[in-house]
């Protein structure tokens, strides 16, 4: 937990400073966390309608990325 938090805070500078590398890096944290949940039998809908949000609201931004 303690990796992927801080792998998300640096996914939310990269947000920040619009970088196409947050962007990929989200998708594959998210993934991640996804497979996860799977694999242990924690299944949460918030998690994942959460990450599908932000994950379509920044593909939606895509070609402002640098």
């Amino acid at each position: 937990m303690i990796i992927g938090g801080t792998v998300g805070l640096i996914c939310l500078f990269g947000f920040w400073k619009m970088k196409k590398w947050a962007f990929y890096t989200y998708v594959s944290l998210a993934a991640l966390n996804l497979i996860a949940m799977a694999s242990t039998g924690w299944w949460a809908l918030q998690p994942i309608i959460v990450s599908v949000v932000i994950i379509a609201i920044l593909g939606y931004h895509f070609k402002k990325l640098t």
